[in-house]
């Protein structure tokens, strides 16, 4: 590959992956934002909750002395969290519960 300037100089790998990175991430960023802008469904919304809960409730080994009513609560009061957890569950992620930052409030999921 040859550098678009005066002197018609190969660009280093390092630069040539910057721009393809920078490239591919603009077009991932709009469409994801696009992607991303979109509200869930009430039915995708209580879908993505049942299948949360039952995880939840079947590996309670991962989350002790946890409560999926406080989950749910902060969940439902974050919808840009529901969100990425939806992307997570469509794309065959399973994301489940393992943990709470008593610090910020968060629960973590994995």
């Amino acid at each position: 590959m040859v550098a678009p300037n005066e002197t018609n100089t190969p660009l280093s790998v390092q630069t040539r992956i910057h721009c393809i990175d920078s490239i591919y991430n603009l077009g991932m960023n709009t469409m994801t934002m696009r992607k991303l802008k979109k509200e869930l469904s009430s039915e995708q919304h209580e879908e993505l909750l049942r299948a949360l809960k039952a995880r939840f409730e079947k590996n309670m080994d991962r989350h002790k002395g946890l409560e999926w009513a406080k989950v749910q609560a902060k969940l439902e009061a974050d919808t840009e969290k529901l969100r990425s957890l939806n992307e997570m569950e469509r794309t065959g992620g399973e994301p489940d519960v393992v943990g709470h930052d008593n610090r910020t409030g968060e629960y973590v999921f994995l």
